[in-house]
């Protein structure tokens, strides 16, 4: 079958009108008008009926209308569709960070480093440690979901706990490697009010909430 008689089909319908489908496609009415003849010829079926100056669908056209509509899509579909490319390279030619990074080229990659609000201090004495190099930095991040958020759009590296990277890796698509050199570990605090100190209550909080932090870092 013609794809353009279904496409004409499918604007005389939307118009219900032969000189407007005509004004719409750029064509005389008379085209028009003979297109549908041709497609009731193919079908062998009557796809629409006078009304006054103006025409209507048949049942029959009601029932083709959802049914062209779905073939005219899959075809439009197949045309603007791009082509799917299969792309294979020697091994050396591999994206320089695969798995595993060393500490020289640690240091010679961009970074996003986390400064939470009270962090400033902490961060810089973490730069200055024995044995660490001045970072690269091209975004400071003020949280680690912006952190992930930024790498996971960007080419750099971001520094941040494994349970949380892991977590976010697949819907981020986001490479977790480990990192060539010792991190200090990360100290904590559950801060509340003095008040509370010897509540029964608030002391079972306290344990279970350390209890639960606990569990989702070891996870």
């Amino acid at each position: 079958m013609d794809f353009n008689l279904i496409q004409t089909f499918l604007i005389v319908a939307e118009y219900q009108s032969y000189s407007r489908a005509a004004e719409h496609l750029g064509l005389t009415q008379p085209a028009i008008s003979a297109s549908m003849k041709r497609l009731e010829k193919e079908t062998n079926k009557s796809l629409f009926v006078k009304d006054g100056r103006q025409i209507k669908l048949t049942s029959v056209a009601h029932q083709l209308l959802p049914k062209f509509h779905q073939a005219f899509a899959m075809i439009n579909d197949a045309i603007s569709d791009q082509s799917t490319f299969r792309l294979s390279c020697n091994e050396a030619l591999i994206h320089r960070i695969a798995g595993k990074i060393e500490q020289e080229q640690f240091y010679s990659e961009k970074h996003c480093r986390f400064v939470g609000d009270e962090d400033f201090p902490v961060s810089d004495t973490e730069v200055h440690q024995p044995g660490l190099q001045e970072r690269d930095v091209e975004m400071m991040a003020t949280s680690l979901s912006g952190m992930m958020l930024y790498v996971a759009k960007h080419d750099c590296l971001g520094v941040l706990p494994l349970s949380l990277a892991q977590k976010w890796q697949s819907a981020l698509n986001l490479q977790v490697i480990q990192t060539p050199m010792l991190s200090e570990p990360v100290s904590y605090k559950l801060i509340f009010h003095k008040r509370d100190e010897s509540n029964t209550s608030h002391q079972c909080l306290r344990a279970w909430a350390r209890d639960q932090f606990a569990t989702g870092l070891n996870a």
